[in-house]
């Protein structure tokens, strides 16, 4: 439905064509490598992957093709991801759809869309220390885990028998260690480096 709302709306909007709507990664490599588009439109989240991974990969054989990442998450690691990737732009899902339109048409002529605040902490973001898995504690892995496995702060302390205070402070420490502004990024970050399984069964 939101693809369908979003083809109609640009469908509409001056200076713009839509040459194809696409549902998922396979669809998107044919349909660049068949029409061969100036601008790409992906959504972060896809299914098989995200829409910066497909970038990425599309920019390799494609360096024509200037792509834009549509995505609800308002944070800025999207954001500097993105960047990382080689998008030329940026667009929160919060914006309108006349903005999208005006954003791909100023893309296409050559313009970043990616605002000067937005930039500068994306820069820092990419630039941030790597965290390290020897900072961590075995407790600390251990709540990570039980994190992973979407159990609450309440559950965790239940579970080792431990004040609910405790626990927080782990929680605590877990982001500080990992630099994540939050238990999610902090579960992201470490299943990335093989410190959780993500999905598993408590």
């Amino acid at each position: 439905m939101v693809r369908q709302s979003i083809t109609l709306a640009l469908e509409r909007a001056a200076g713009v064509e839509v040459v194809a709507a696409v549902g998922s990664l396979a669809e998107a490599r044919v349909v660049v490598g068949e029409l061969e588009p100036d601008v790409g439109l992906f959504d972060y989240t896809l299914p098989g992957g995200t829409g910066v991974e497909l970038a990425q990969e599309l920019h390799a054989g494609h360096p024509g093709l200037r792509t834009v990442i549509l995505t609800a998450n308002e944070g800025i690691q999207a954001a500097a991801e993105a960047i990382s990737a080689g998008c030329a732009g940026f667009v929160r899902k919060s914006a309108d759809l006349g903005e999208l339109a005006d954003g791909l048409r100023r893309v296409f002529e050559g313009e970043a869309l990616f605002d000067s605040e937005t930039l500068s902490a994306a820069i820092d973001w990419m630039n941030r220390p790597t965290p390290g898995t020897a900072e961590l504690t075995e407790r600390e892995v251990e709540v990570l885990q039980l994190l992973a496995e979407g159990r609450s702060t309440r559950d965790i302390s239940e579970h080792f028998v431990l004040s609910h205070h405790t626990v927080r402070n782990h929680v605590r420490n877990i982001l500080t260690k990992l630099f994540a502004r939050s238990q999610l990024e902090a579960v992201v970050i470490a299943a990335r480096m093989g410190i959780v399984e993500v999905g598993r069964q408590p």
